[in-house]
């Protein structure tokens, strides 16, 4: 039966059918008191249940607002004329990536972008594995356009970004994760924004690399969808895109140098700050008044976890990074306001989006349990009632990854709408009580693979 539904047409069928088959159960329950439905009606307080009523409403106003600003979103056709385009360096960092950076050489040196304008310059952060052997390995395919960096001890993906930065000859960096995989025309549509003086950095559209894995990887291609093609988009409109992913972003080289020593020596809490670098930069360059575009036709897949932990430990590196970015913004978003500029005031706007994220989580968690518990007149409802909400909220994502995707992998979308948030409430309130830890989780070998490795260098 396990082996039947590992296909991932039949699994997604059966999600199907245990949704159809959840929204029963929920319609029984209304029919047996449809009044209590509402949550003031069910609430032994019902004041508290209209005040939360009231800031859900107002997160669904966002995400609408959002959704409407998303759809004016069109990114710009990509440069044909090769005498157009800028030079490139392209900066891959690597840590105990093994034989993936190989591929991501590989697939870099397989763009239709100039070869005479693109460098690669891939860099071994003192891995522990085999990378340095597969960096080489790729660099071999190409002498001329790859260089292969060395450092004998791990000193950061930041370090590493800022080494390749330094030596970069390009008028252009790009950044691209050493488990990534781009498309031929990537490079060159991820460029072309740049032409245009005012546009300081890009983001690329980054996907999952094989979504269909396991129950988690199709949940984060969601998560990626979501975050690339709704947030981004809207963002994009206005030029203030507020991350430049690492797995595939472009900046200006004329805008990066002048914060590059204020971002690698960036402190949080009094500790160097290695997390969220993305955030960081693309804070600096939106701070010296550049535009920051996302650019959809520039594609990208990454590697991501397949496990549950591994999700979780990556999920907490990210919510770390965007919090400490959300609160460092602020000054610089109420600095904003005296040019008294439009994009000013979005920048606000997006501020206190940010600032009701932090703090819903620490409201809605233990009103959830108290309600639950004692304040509903009937929890059984009570659940109901919030099932009809999520599934509503989940129609949004559903809506934006069957576009990209296929009406049946739109169950993923519902899920993860549905469930999900729950469990990155919980996510964002440790990441909140953590933040002092600069920990990137999700690349250390254990000690038996490192044994190995050593012992096959010293035969």
């Amino acid at each position: 039966m396990i082996r039947f539904f590992n296909h991932p047409v039949r699994r997604d069928f059966l999600l199907w059918i245990l949704l159809f088959l959840y929204m029963a159960g929920i319609i029984l329950l209304a029919v047996k008191d449809p009044e209590l439905l509402v949550f003031y009606r069910n609430s032994n307080h019902p004041e508290l249940s209209l005040l939360a009523a009231a800031v859900m409403g107002f997160t669904y106003l966002y995400l609408l607002a959002t959704g409407i600003i998303s759809c004016f979103y069109h990114p710009i056709p990509q440069e044909e004329d090769d005498q157009k385009l800028p030079a490139c360096t392209v900066i891959v960092p690597a840590y105990n990536e093994g034989a993936h950076v190989k591929n991501t050489i590989q697939s870099l040196l397989q763009s239709n972008y100039p070869a005479n304008k693109l460098e690669i310059i891939a860099i071994n952060d003192g891995s522990e594995d085999d990378t340095w052997e597969y960096i080489q390995q790729g660099a071999a395919l190409a002498p001329q356009q790859v260089t292969a960096i060395n450092l004998s001890q791990n000193c950061g993906k930041k370090h590493a970004l800022y080494l390749g930065t330094r030596q970069a000859r390009g008028e252009v960096v790009v950044t691209v994760d050493s488990d990534s995989l781009v498309d031929a025309d990537t490079i060159r549509a991820l460029v072309t924004p740049l032409a245009d003086p005012a546009v300081g950095a890009v983001a690329g559209s980054i996907r999952v690399n094989d979504p269909e894995k396991s129950f988690i990887t199709s949940l984060l291609d969601v998560l990626l969808v979501f975050g690339c093609e709704f947030l981004r988009a809207a963002q994009s409109v206005t030029g203030l895109v507020l991350c430049t992913p690492g797995a595939l972003s472009a900046y200006r080289k004329s805008a990066l140098l002048p914060v590059l020593d204020e971002w690698l020596n960036q402190k949080f809490m009094g500790k160097p700050a290695i997390i969220g670098e993305d955030r960081a930069l693309a804070t600096l360059i939106l701070r010296s008044n550049y535009r920051i575009v996302h650019q959809r036709n520039a594609r990208a897949t990454t590697c991501v976890p397949s496990t549950v932990s591994g999700a979780c430990k990556m999920l907490l590196r990210w919510t770390r990074g965007d919090i400490r970015e959300n609160l460092v913004m602020t000054g610089f978003a109420f600095r904003s306001l005296r040019s008294n500029q439009v994009r000013s005031w979005v920048l606000l706007a997006y501020w206190v989006a940010f600032m009701q994220n932090l703090t819903l989580p620490f409201l809605f968690v233990p009103a959830f349990v108290y309600m639950l518990v004692l304040g509903a007149k009937d929890p059984a409802i009570f659940l109901g009632a919030n099932a009809i909400f999520s599934l509503a909220w989940a129609s949004i994502p559903a809506m934006i990854y069957s576009k990209y995707t296929t009406f049946r992998k739109a169950i993923w979308a519902l899920l993860y709408g549905a469930f999900c948030p729950m469990l990155l409430a919980f996510i964002y309130i440790y990441s909140f009580l953590t933040l002092n830890d600069s920990r990137w989780l999700t690349r250390k070998l254990d000690r038996r693979k490192i044994r190995q490795y050593q012992g096959r260098t010293t035969l």
